[in-house]
């Protein structure tokens, strides 16, 4: 059993795939395979994908007729994995050096909890590198590990599924999978970090999240963008199936207008033909909380949440 799977979704890259892939290769901690699958490009990115695969047996290629999406590519690679420690990489995105070999060093330390969670880097076309940090107080947390609620504000560190790596038997055990659609990682997000007893953090970039590309999911806009509202759904159907997990509705409703709020306002995503259904859905969403309504909408108003 290999230490890590790292789990790459490949879909229309073929200008950013090679440059994933030998970020991969190259890391000096050697001990994992990865699990990439190609999800019905029609690109070049099936050729590139099956040559590192045939010259590196890490390589796992698995390749889809039809796209199914982001988030059900992902449960194909969690399906095909083998490893002790799961990592999702974007195939247009980076680890950076030494990054497997530092996770490796934290798990063993922190006693292989199930959940670490580490910082990343926004890298631009210009070629700068924006780290995005941890908050403070998250980071002051003596303990090796803990669990949410005993480090609460870790909810404010992004909800994303590659800042973060999960032992795979955890993952099978609470029955994490991705659902359909965009904003995937929203409900896999908070049930990891509710499930996990044992939560670690890794004070070090370990990934280069690429920004810029004009035709990636985030940068075009549409009616996609109100999957959001689905995926939010699904975080309080969860809440609400646990008694223990009730008491975060409150957070995680102020977290939702974070999330809200950034969607909306930056150009181009919510494109003016959707903003009534936008706002609609958004009064249903805070029906139970008026208040937090009233400051999303203010906040939308004026162009800041502050």
């Amino acid at each position: 059993m290999p230490k890590f799977s790292i789990i790459v979704p490949v879909f229309q890259v073929e200008e950013h795939l090679g440059e994933c892939l030998d970020s991969l290769v190259s890391q000096s901690f050697g001990d994992f395979e990865i699990v990439a699958i190609d999800d019905g490009s029609t690109d070049d990115s099936w050729r590139i994908l099956s040559s590192y695969a045939a010259i590196d047996g890490r390589i796992i290629a698995v390749r889809s007729a039809d796209n199914r999406g982001l988030g059900l590519t992902r449960n194909v690679g969690i399906e095909k994995a083998s490893g002790e420690y799961l990592l999702f990489v974007d195939s247009d995105d980076r680890l950076a050096p030494g990054a497997l070999q530092s996770i490796a060093e934290r798990l063993r330390t922190a006693g292989y909890p199930h959940l670490l969670i580490y910082d990343f880097a926004r890298f631009y076309p210009s070629g700068s590198i924006e780290p995005n940090g941890f908050p403070a107080n998250v980071l002051e947390w003596p303990h090796q590990t803990f669990k949410l609620e005993e480090n609460p504000d870790l909810l404010k560190v992004t909800w994303a599924s590659w800042n973060k790596v999960y032992q795979r038997e955890f993952v099978l055990k609470h029955g994490l999978e991705f659902p359909t659609g965009v904003y995937e990682d929203l409900p896999w997000t908070c049930k990891a970090l509710l499930e996990a007893k044992e939560i670690t953090l890794l004070d070090k970039v370990c990934l280069h999240y690429r920004k810029g590309r004009p035709d990636s999911i985030m940068a075009t806009g549409g009616r996609k963008h109100l999957d959001i509202f689905k995926q939010l759904a699904l975080v309080f159907e969860f809440l609400d199936s646990e008694p223990e997990f009730s008491e975060w509705r409150e957070v995680v409703a102020e977290q939702s207008i974070e999330r809200l709020f950034y969607t909306a306002a930056i150009p181009g995503r919510i494109t003016d033909d959707l903003m009534p259904e936008f706002d609609a859905a958004c009064e249903i969403h805070f029906a139970e909380y008026p208040h937090k309504l009233a400051r999303l909408q203010q906040a939308l108003t004026r162009g800041s949440l502050t």
